[in-house]
């Protein structure tokens, strides 16, 4: 019974849920302008491109750009009210624990945003083919919202999702624009200490400002091979992709959800 009293004021149900009603309502009129704005552009051309011929993906482009572009623009306003100082303070000491608020926020903008855009977009298509076949007598193939495809972008996005929301707590103005800034910067940083470690360790395959392309034929192309050690090269190539493959889908995600936390923890102070 005590272990249960100790679980409860960090997560309760209810609380959980009160605070979830009012996270989606309170981002319900922007979403659904955006949304019906990217259902009439989908409509308009997907009618305006039966004059060229039917047959061809049309969806997809569509579900990712909402997906991506609009999510992250949308995760990194999510945190926005914390950091006025009237709206901040009110929504900070409303019932619920820290956790609670940012695993509703989560919920929200991470699995019910990706969620709601299968579905919409999904719709959009259907209602879409309904016009193109009752005028043209044929369309596009519909949009699969359970095709793999669009599943693994769903998941990439949840994984990409996290930095934004840490992003739209950590700063306090553009955090959208701010995060992408970050990240942009931390890519080149990581792309430039790859390079200088591989510069290193393989030092032997660079002539001068050049590569040896030799060194690459086992596993990337018809170049002739014969540098020593390329078995141990081709190893540290799988153990490296398995790691980043791990570091990707398992680590990423959870890092930013604690980041997030503690940040969130320092904005309550």
């Amino acid at each position: 019974m005590a272990e249960h009293g100790r679980v409860e004021t960090v997560i309760s149900p209810r609380r959980l849920f009160l605070l979830l009603k009012r996270d989606l309502v309170h981002g319900y009129g922007a979403i659904l302008i955006a949304m019906a704005a990217v259902g009439g552009v989908m409509l308009l051309f997907s009618f305006l491109s039966m004059l060229g011929g039917a047959g061809r993906e049309f969806y997809s482009p569509f579900y990712g750009g909402l997906l991506f572009l609009g999510g992250f623009i949308f995760t990194s306003s999510v945190f926005r009210e914390v950091h006025q100082p009237g709206p901040g303070q009110f929504y900070l000491t409303l019932p619920g624990t820290l956790i609670e608020k940012l695993v509703s926020k989560l919920l929200v903008s991470s699995v019910g945003f990706a969620a709601a855009t299968l579905l919409f977009i999904g719709g959009v298509s259907a209602v879409s083919e309904l016009i193109n076949r009752a005028v043209f007598g044929s369309g596009h193939p519909l949009f699969n919202p359970v095709a793999p495809a669009n599943l693994h972008a769903a998941a990439l996005y949840l994984v990409f999702q996290s930095i934004y929301m840490l992003g739209s707590i950590w700063f306090r103005k553009v955090a959208f624009i701010k995060t992408v800034l970050a990240q942009s910067v931390l890519v080149i940083g990581l792309a430039i200490v790859a390079g200088v470690i591989f510069r290193l360790v393989l030092g032997s395959a660079f002539n001068g400002h050049n590569v040896n392309m030799g060194m690459f034929s086992r596993n990337f192309g018809p170049f002739t091979f014969n540098a020593p050690g390329s078995g141990a090269m081709a190893q540290g190539a799988q153990v490296f992709s398995t790691i980043a493959r791990v570091a990707f889908w398992a680590l990423l995600a959870p890092f930013c959800w604690v980041a997030a936390y503690f940040r969130l923890r320092e904005t309550e102070v």
